[in-house]
């Protein structure tokens, strides 16, 4: 089982990258924190909505980078 979940990593994190940031997106939004997340944080419950929607896309991209530069040398 091991060997297939490390087989399919990246689309795993990219679903897992999607389902985080959009949940982190409609709490926020079903909280009234914000209507845009997106937006400058003001308080620290906006600034933990915020680092929900976009860390899993930071994580995702810098894990791809480090990835690449491992294959490549």
């Amino acid at each position: 089982m091991g060997l297939r979940l490390r087989a399919h990593r990246g689309p795993l994190l990219l679903i897992t990258a999607i389902l985080v940031s959009v949940a982190c997106e409609v709490v926020a939004k079903s909280t009234g924190l914000t209507e845009n997340v997106l937006w400058l944080p003001t308080d620290p419950l906006r600034a933990l909505a915020l680092l929900g929607a976009v860390g899993p896309w930071a994580a995702l991209i810098i894990r791809t980078a480090a990835r690449r530069r491992a294959e490549h040398g």
